[in-house]
């Protein structure tokens, strides 16, 4: 009913058109043709929805000149109908073009010229060009506090905006103070119970969070939460945000009892909201069962994880750094459940695509190296977690391994080797010494297993 209503709105709207512009000296106002390109574009008719555009935007051009406050219009709708057909680039450099011709015809404090700067900000924050959006975002705001005041809704939303590209720059404390300062601006305008005054709080948690201060973190997200599903229910995706993040700090804080609710809940929610598939969705599962495997449930942690990790590689695809982190995930957990053999394929899997993708030197993946040295060492295969080792040039002086004298194979198997000093298994956490070779590494590290288990 909705469609059909919209396709006899654009068809009436297009005789109208076509009627003012047989007239002699008539044009077809511009809202009512960007209308007309909207009801397209829901008709699923994007390709005459951009012509209608293109043509109204070329003819005013040619009437009116490039810099004309209604050719600069059309561009502006051209380029958010693109956007919502996720042709991000192209908006962008439509965007980019009408800003700077906005700045220069009617300057920097002209409202149409900030609206423009925010919709640029905000295409560019999407794109992940962090550092271009940051300098719009805040071009825009020293002239939005200027022009329509520091309480203004946009003012509050840029300013908003600003800080979620720091936080994605990794400038946390920056961005925690601007969180402040538009947190404050919210009070002032909608008060504390306003759901965006809530979704900012959120913001500030969150990096707070960041930046390891988690006492304050979980305040802020437990009155966030608490207010959000007040006023908009519990599967909102804000309040849904907001227990999410209530969870991680309280993870963070190895408070796992607590976060597993929550964890669950959130992605109830979300898998309703957005699909088990969605990238939220998978990020929620996997952070539930982490906390699940803290907790020493491991079937279910387990299991959860196989479940993240299969919808990793159908939305990413197995090389993705979401799906490595997952498998990787995985395979520590089947480590702790004593699965070596098969969390050793989720290793050697990892290892192989950050070899090849980062090199064999890089940090990451010789950490990755160095747990399924450990693994392999397990499993009593010392020849290949000494191949392993070599080749990554791990902390070890490697030669002629041997099996420690004393130890029969069958003692070493199902067992994790620990480090008599702090209980973790490591490939890089035993010093080596000039002369020490990998099987004085493998005897202590043994021995150490052999002396747990009897105890």
């Amino acid at each position: 009913m909705q469609d059909a209503l919209r396709s006899w709105l654009a068809s009436e709207a297009a005789v109208v058109v076509r009627m003012l512009e047989t007239s002699r000296g008539m044009r077809a106002p511009l809202q009512l043709r960007c209308d007309l390109s909207a009801l397209l574009s829901a008709l699923g008719r994007p390709a005459e929805a951009e012509a209608l555009l293109v043509h109204e935007a070329t003819l005013r051009e040619e009437a009116l000149g490039s810099r004309h406050a209604d050719t600069l219009a059309t561009v502006s709708t051209l380029a958010r109908q693109m956007a919502q057909e996720e042709r991000t680039q192209e908006a962008i450099s439509l965007y980019r073009h009408v800003v700077r011709e906005y700045e220069a015809s009617l300057g920097n404090h002209s409202p149409v010229t900030l609206r423009s700067m925010v919709s640029l900000g905000e295409l560019l924050a999407a794109e992940r060009l962090s550092d271009e959006a940051a300098t719009v975002y805040r071009n825009a705001l020293k002239g939005l506090e200027i022009t329509l005041g520091t309480v203004h809704p946009l003012t509050l939303q840029t300013t908003d905006a600003l800080g979620m590209v720091l936080a994605e720059q990794g400038k946390r404390g920056l961005a925690a103070s601007i969180f402040k300062r538009a947190l404050e601006g919210y009070q002032k305008a909608y008060g504390p119970r306003h759901p965006e005054t809530l979704g900012t709080m959120s913001n500030l948690a969150n990096a707070l969070r960041l930046q390891g201060k988690l006492e304050p973190a979980v305040t802020l997200y437990h009155q966030a939460y608490n207010g959000l599903h007040t006023q908009l229910g519990a599967n909102d995706r804000e309040t849904l945000r907001a227990m999410h993040g209530l969870a991680a700090v309280l993870a963070q804080l190895r408070r796992h009892e607590e976060a597993v609710p929550l964890y669950r809940q959130a992605y109830a929610g979300r898998c309703e909201l957005l699909g088990t598939l969605s990238p939220i969705t998978l990020r929620t599962l996997g952070e539930l069962a982490q906390s699940l495997v803290a907790l020493g449930e491991l079937d279910e942690g387990q299991e959860l994880l196989r479940t993240c990790l299969a919808g990793c590689n159908e939305t990413y695809g197995p090389e993705h750094d979401e799906a490595l982190q997952t498998a990787e995930r995985l395979a520590v957990a089947l480590v702790r459940g004593g699965d070596h053999a098969v969390a050793e394929g989720h290793y050697q899997h990892v290892l192989g695509v950050l070899a090849a993708t980062l090199g064999d030197k890089h940090e990451r993946t010789r950490a990755v190296a160095s747990k399924l040295v450990d693994n392999l060492i397990s499993q009593a295969r010392l020849s290949d977690a000494q191949d392993i080792a070599k080749h990554y040039r791990l902390d070890w002086a490697l030669r002629q391994v041997r099996k420690p004298p004393g130890v029969a194979d069958s003692a070493l198997k199902g067992l994790n080797p620990l480090s008599p000093g702090n209980g973790r298994a490591s490939a890089t956490s035993v010093p080596a010494g000039k002369g020490q070779a990998i099987e004085s590494v493998v005897k202590e590290r043994t021995r150490a297993a052999l002396a747990a288990k009897a105890r």
